[in-house]
């Protein structure tokens, strides 16, 4: 008798253990999924992997999964990259402020179904971004700010984007909501200047080479919600520039120059607005730029640094075809060197420029903390 209830009790438990969701039917508005294609894709290699199929509806009745976003009359409300997700019945509702939230919930619930929840138990929850700026602070290896072998052995690495698509994928998993990329002048290997074409070190091809890695890094970057910048220091130039078109001859000096008088001319102006204007016109998915002020700008007083900044980098910024986004750095020094020193002065002569720059998007401020490269 005791054998026979145990074999019933075995029997009981294995008839009410709930099998997957027989079909995952997805609803969005066009807009929506147009900005969605990598998290619908990685959403739906779950469902079918898990033995349930797929689909996407016109149809909002016929769904068990609604993306929605929340709030879209204010247009100008910089947005939280958090969602919620709620249920009713057997229907899922995943809604957020901004598409990059709806890409955060959509791994949220399938995570939840890789750890072995079937779909009715699917929790609801309701999640709020603490900061809206999450980002990694990328040294590149090329025209870096330190050389040796420990930057240049990462050379090639670093121009493979089967390194960045892992790379951006640990971003996506940890929610880092932007990426930027620093070297000491990244502009020579992004565009060609049309004005001072033999500042260029590279051959038609090689630049055909590089636009391919930078177009195919930003949308993949995109893809996974993340923004990227690129950012220099200043003021560097390609030795070749200094070469054919004079100033900013700095790579003869010992350890390459990094910390100094600034160097300037109506050249460099003129070519540094340039290649802002020409990379923001040809990386269509690259979020902005970073300005530094700066390791070559000693003696330059700190108007001198926001003047120069503003008919260069921020000059160009504006001739682009399109918006771009600015990370602002406070200035390195308040008075004419270039280590670390700072006044009331120069702080408020930074949020008076940064209020008055007239860009139609928030700017970011980067300050640099003490002792930051032990982390």
């Amino acid at each position: 008798m005791k054998q026979l209830i145990t074999i019933l009790l075995i029997a009981i438990f294995l008839g009410c253990k709930e099998k997957p969701v027989n079909s995952v039917i997805l609803y969005a508005d066009e807009n929506i999924l147009s900005e969605l294609d990598f998290g619908v894709m990685k959403f739906k290699e779950t469902i079918i992997a898990q033995g349930s199929s797929f689909q996407i509806t016109k149809d909002p009745s016929h769904a068990n999964i609604k993306l929605e976003i929340e709030n879209q009359k204010d247009l100008d409300v910089e947005k939280n990259d958090g969602f919620t997700i709620s249920k009713s019945n057997e229907v899922v509702t995943l809604s957020s402020e901004c598409h990059r939230g709806l890409l955060y919930g959509l791994l949220d619930i399938k995570e939840q179904l890789t750890s072995g929840a079937s779909w009715n138990d699917i929790k609801e929850k309701s999640i709020t971004a603490h900061h809206d700026f999450r980002a990694i602070k990328y040294n590149l290896p090329w025209y870096s700010y330190r050389s040796g072998e420990h930057l240049s052995t990462h050379v090639e690495t670093c121009k493979d984007l089967k390194y960045w698509e892992s790379f951006l994928d640990m971003m996506l998993e940890n929610k880092f909501n932007a990426l930027t990329l620093w070297n000491m002048h990244p502009y020579m290997y992004m565009v060609k200047s049309k004005t001072f074409p033999k500042a260029s070190p590279f051959s038609d091809e090689e630049m055909a080479e590089w636009e391919v890695f930078w177009k195919s890094l930003f949308k993949m970057a995109k893809d996974r919600g993340i923004d990227t910048y690129i950012v220099n220091w200043n003021i560097f130039l390609p030795e070749l520039f200094s070469k054919e078109y004079g100033g900013g001859n700095y790579s003869s000096e010992a350890g390459n120059g990094h910390f100094g008088e600034g160097d300037t001319n109506q050249n460099i102006e003129d070519y540094t607005r340039e290649m802002v204007t020409l990379t923001l016109n040809t990386y269509e998915n690259l979020t902005g730029i970073g300005i530094t002020l700066g390791e070559r700008m000693g003696g330059m007083t700190s108007e001198k640094r926001r003047d120069w900044a503003d008919r260069s980098l921020i000059a160009g910024l504006k001739a682009a075809n399109r918006k771009a986004r600015l990370i602002y750095r406070a200035p390195l020094s308040a008075g004419l060197v270039n280590g670390g020193t700072v006044s009331v002065s120069a702080e408020k002569l930074t949020r008076k420029t940064v209020e008055t720059m007239g860009m139609d998007d928030d700017v970011w401020i980067e300050f640099k903390f003490n002792w930051s490269h032990g982390h």
